[in-house]
C-alpha cells in the first residue's frame, strides 16, 4: 500500500501527552507559509522518487489538521494528486471522520 502522512504541527493548545512536534504558538500568514513549503516538499519527493505508484491512503496528522482552511486542504491535495496520483479503486464507506471539528 502506498501511503503519505502529512504532519501538520499546529495546535490551539499543546496537550501535556502528546509527544509529537508541534506549536500553539502561529499566525494564520504562518499557516499559509507551511502549507506552500508542504506543496514544495511535494515536488521534491516526486523528483526523488519517481517510480512511487499513486497514492492510496493520505493521512493529515500532527497537531490539528482541522486547523487548516478547506481551500488549504484542497490545495494540499491537488499537489498530492498532481504529484503521485490516487489509486483508483472502489469506493467504500469511511468508519470514522477524516477532520473532526470540536
Amino acid at each position: 500500500m502506498t501511503s503519505l502522512y502529512l504532519h501538520i504541527p499546529f495546535c490551539q493548545r499543546r496537550c501535556h501527552y502528546c509527544d509529537f512536534f508541534s506549536t500553539d504558538t502561529f499566525s494564520a500568514a504562518e499557516l499559509d507559509e507551511y502549507v506552500a513549503l508542504l506543496a514544495l516538499e511535494l515536488h521534491h519527493l516526486t523528483r526523488k522518487y519517481p517510480d512511487t505508484p499513486p497514492l492510496q491512503t493520505v493521512f493529515f496528522g500532527g497537531g490539528t489538521p482541522s486547523l487548516l482552511t478547506v481551500t488549504q486542504v484542497d490545495f494540499l491535495l491537488q499537489q498530492l494528486e498532481k504529484s503521485f496520483g490516487f489509486a483508483k479503486f472502489p469506493l467504500r464507506p469511511i468508519r470514522e471522520p477524516l477532520i473532526k471539528h470540536s
